[in-house]
Parts: structure tokens; sequence; C-alpha cells
């Protein structure tokens, strides 16, 4: 079992004068305090490795325009915020930014993960937004054509595996299609995109593979977009089949697919016919922790289902609380407190 947790995006935290916080122009917060994530990471990864199970870190090189104050890599609409623009990251800080994600991972392998994943090339965060031209206005060598507007991400890759070596694996997140007419303007059928298209997001996937990313877990949308980013209850279940598999016919290496993968049918068939190699789980795993088991012992239809209503889970993320699920009739506001599936 696989599973990605991200330990360096934390909504609600207040330490803005902390060099290393993510929400700042430099990175990681796990490089705060290293030996105090090593400490409770090393345990979570023996406990989690007893029962077979591999653990990839996520590790984001930061948000970006998503909020007011955080730096792009050009001088660009903040989400949300009309009239607001993001600072624009110099040269020299786009290198200490890629730094400490480097610095992060051999943190993280050292802590005993299994792996990393990159975030992100997805939901309009900092690496999507260098790798949209709608976003990124740069004239040096992070900017202009795709190779060079996926620089970051490529020189992210090279630094971690020269640090945690070669066969170290190293995930990337890489929304396919964004779904957006202009910034905050959503296209529900995908047409007039402005963002990227799902050509652009295949040859992105092509140039990842041949950096050397060992696979690509892939999704949609920007939060401009969020009904495809987060989607919620009135978005079909399984939409990204169609879409991974045209990722999946274009490079070797696995394909992971998220995104209301969480009807464990559609789930079987799109890994046995060849479409996908993986489904990536997180609000089905709040209301269902134990939907991977329930699998496999054939009692599918035992599962708590996630209704995609957004309301336990990244609503009370972005508030700043203690994520649940709206599905649960419990209420597991407080930490301690455990809900169990039946």
């Amino acid at each position: 079992m696989l599973y990605f947790f991200n330990f360096s995006n934390q909504p609600g935290n207040k330490f803005k004068e902390l060099r290393v916080y993510p929400y700042t122009d430099v990175g990681p917060f796990i490089l705060q305090n290293p030996d105090a994530f090593k400490f409770t990471s090393t345990e979570l990864n023996e406990r989690a490795n007893a029962y077979g199970t591999k653990i990839f870190a996520q590790i984001t090189m930061g948000l970006g325009r998503n909020y007011p104050n955080l730096p792009a890599p050009s001088l660009v609409h903040v989400y949300r915020h009309s009239g607001e623009v993001s600072p624009e990251l110099t040269r020299d800080q786009i290198k200490s930014k890629i730094e400490s994600v480097v610095k992060a991972s051999k943190i993280a392998k050292d802590s005993g993960f299994s792996g990393i994943e990159v975030h992100s090339i997805h939901w309009g965060y900092l690496l999507d937004q260098f790798a949209l031209s709608m976003m990124n206005h740069r004239t040096d060598e992070y900017g202009g054509s795709l190779e060079n507007r996926l620089r970051a991400a490529k020189e992210i890759l090279v630094g971690i595996k020269q640090e945690c070596g070669s066969d170290f694996p190293v995930s990337m997140r890489l929304g396919l299609k964004t779904f957006v007419k202009d910034f905050e303007k959503a296209s529900l059928t995908g047409e007039n995109e402005a963002g990227r298209t799902l050509e652009e997001g295949i040859a992105i996937a092509r140039l990842l593979e041949s950096y050397g990313y060992d696979c690509l877990n892939v999704d949609t949308g920007l939060y401009d977009s969020f009904y495809y980013a987060c989607p919620p209850m009135y978005m079909p279940k399984g939409y990204m089949v169609d879409l991974a598999e045209k990722a999946k016919a274009a490079v070797k290496i696995p394909i992971m697919a998220g995104g209301r993968m969480n009807d464990a049918d559609i789930a079987e068939a799109a890994i046995r016919d060849g479409k996908i190699d993986a489904v990536v789980l997180g609000r089905a795993a709040l209301a269902d922790p134990e939907y991977p088991n329930k699998v496999l012992t054939g009692h599918t239809e035992r599962i708590r289902p996630c209704i995609a209503c957004n309301q336990g889970c990244i609503t009370r993320l972005q508030q700043g609380k203690q994520p649940t699920c709206g599905s649960i009739q419990q209420r597991c506001v407080k930490f301690g407190m455990s809900c169990t599936p039946l």
C-alpha cells in the first residue's frame, strides 16, 4: 500500500517570521526543526513498515498566488483578492527554494520515508504557476518555453537524486488540464482553455519522464476551477480515468489517478483494463480508513462512501480546523478522538 502525506503545507500555522516556513519565499516547514521531524517520522515509518506499508513524503515548493502576500514566478493576480498581485520571485529566491526542497527531501529519506512526491504541478501551486504560461511571464531561464517553465521541477529532481540516490523514487503531482477560461473563470466543459490543455499536460508528462521522475500522480484543475481540483458530488465518479489513460499511453512510468476515484468498481476496472497503474485516495480515506482492507477482503458494500461534500475535510482545513468527514455521524473534532467505521 502507498500513501502520500503532506508535511509541509499546513494552513493555519502562524510562523511567518521563520525563514523556512513554506508560505514565505524560501521553503518547507520541516527544515525548521529537522530533529523533531526525524524523531516522530522515524517512529511513524517503523510502524507503517511493520505492516508492509510504504510512505512517500509530499514536499512543497510553495503556494504562490493562491494566497495573498506570497511570491510567484511573476507579478500575477492573487486568487480571490481583487487588485492584489503576488510579488515576483528573484532568481536567487528560486534557487533557495529549490535547495530547501532538496534538503527537506534528504531529511525525509533519513527519517525512513520510502520516497518523495514533489508538490506540485497541480491546483495552481507554485510549481504549477511556473509551468503555466498564463502565470509565468519571466524572461530568464525559468520562463518562456515549456522546458524553461519546467526548469525548477527538473532542478528539484536532479537535486533529490543527487542527495538521496538515483534509486530513491520521486513522484510528481501533475494536473493534466486546468479547465479555466481566465483567472477565476472556470470552464466546466474545458472549452476556451486559457491555462493548460490536455495536450500540453501530456507533453509535460513526457518531459517529466525524460527528466527521471519515477511516477506521476495525475488530476485536474486549479483553485480557479476548484470543482475540478477538489471535485464535489456533482462531478462524476471516475471522470479522471479517460484523461489519465491518455497520459499513460504517452509515457512508460506508472500513472496514478486521483479525483473522485473512490468507487471501487470503477477503480478496479481502470487498473484491470490498463488505463492507469494505481488509484490515489484522499477524502475517501477520511470517510473510511478501512477502505483498502474492505476491498482486499471483498466487502466493498461495507465501505462508507465519500459523498464529496467537501465540508468536513477541505473546508475545515481551510478554516485552520482539524479535518474530519461530513459523512461520519460521530464528530471527530478534537485530537485524540477516533471514528471507527463499521
